[in-house]
């Protein structure tokens, strides 16, 4: 339904076979018709017509996930997988940060709101590098949600400019 933040998701040996098929399924549920997008100057992808809106898209292990919005978005999902975080820790994130990374569990959830807010700005998660987060970024976590779909631990969440107040999830199938 068109104006409604909607999540798509879809998990299993399709999200392999190429995210430009379920992009363009998710976008024309959304939408109710076949909607071309572009990229930006930042290879941010951007709608043609429809604009004003966007969708930002993450995949991890076999989870693909996109997020359309009326509005500026990004999205991420990584699965928790249990591996050495220390380089990265130390040379990605702020000391404040470093203080708030005590589990995996910790660093998943920072990661993905660093990456989110990246795709957000069209940026990237690598501007991001020993800067914290401004405070006018909005987060929606969908950890819970993300885990319970594919069965294992999922850390997750949308970045906004304005709050997500009801967030519509449906799941591809095609």
């Amino acid at each position: 339904m068109k104006n409604k933040p909607t999540l798509y998701l879809l998990k299993g040996e399709r999200v392999k076979s190429g995210s430009a098929t379920l992009k363009r399924v998710a976008i024309a549920d959304y939408f109710g018709f076949d909607e071309p997008f572009s990229k930006n100057d930042k290879g941010k992808p951007v709608f043609t017509k429809e604009k004003g809106y966007s969708f930002s898209v993450s995949h991890t292990g076999e989870l693909f996930c996109l997020f359309l919005n009326k509005g500026e978005c990004g999205i991420d999902a990584e699965e928790v997988l249990g591996r050495d975080i220390s380089r990265l820790k130390n040379s990605f994130f702020t000391e404040k940060e470093r203080k708030e990374i005590l589990t995996l569990e910790d660093f998943y959830s920072l990661w993905v709101k660093k990456e989110a807010y990246g795709k957000l700005t069209g940026d990237g998660v690598f501007c991001q590098r020993g800067k914290d987060i401004p405070e006018n970024v909005y987060f929606f976590d969908l950890s819970e949600i993300l885990s319970r779909f594919c069965g294992v631990s999922v850390k997750g969440t949308i970045a906004t400019f304005e709050e997500i107040s009801d967030l519509e999830v449906k799941v591809l199938e095609f």
